[in-house]
């Protein structure tokens, strides 16, 4: 799922043992430590996102709606016009977008809403991997 850049929502209840681990000194079992630690990992390396289920969904209707245009070197921000009827810094406040580089002058990149432009300055992540394309983020801080 990360290699192909899809989501899931995923709910655990750590809190309850069941009968027949009564007697066990730990109530969560060895195989879902290893799974929460993996994702912990993958979380620490920015290989994924962890987060509420309302802000997965919010970021999905954003991520949705984006238009982005290396020949006009723009970056449209549209709402949805349902969850968000504008959209501007705050409702952005907490999201990165990530983009491949390929054909976008990252020092006059324009990033607008319908509204007009956001404030917001792109940033070059580094390569996870040796063979990966170069690739700059925006991150609308909280």
């Amino acid at each position: 799922m990360v290699y192909l850049g899809g989501c899931c929502i995923v709910y655990t209840h750590l809190g309850k043992r069941p009968a027949q681990a009564l007697q066990r000194a730990g109530h969560i079992p060895d195989g879902a430590k290893a799974t929460l630690r993996h994702i912990a990992s993958a979380f620490r390396k920015r290989r994924l996102m962890v987060s509420p289920v309302g802000d997965l969904l919010d970021y999905l209707v954003v991520r949705d709606r984006i238009e982005a245009d290396p020949r006009q070197n723009r970056i449209l921000f549209r709402p949805d016009g349902i969850r968000y009827r504008r959209l501007d810094r705050a409702a952005l406040q907490g999201m990165k977008f990530s983009f491949k580089a390929d054909g976008f002058a990252l020092e006059t990149l324009q990033v607008a809403t319908p509204d007009g432009p956001l404030d917001c300055t792109p940033v070059v992540e580094k390569p996870q991997e040796e063979q990966q394309a170069a690739v700059f983020s925006l991150e609308f801080q909280r």
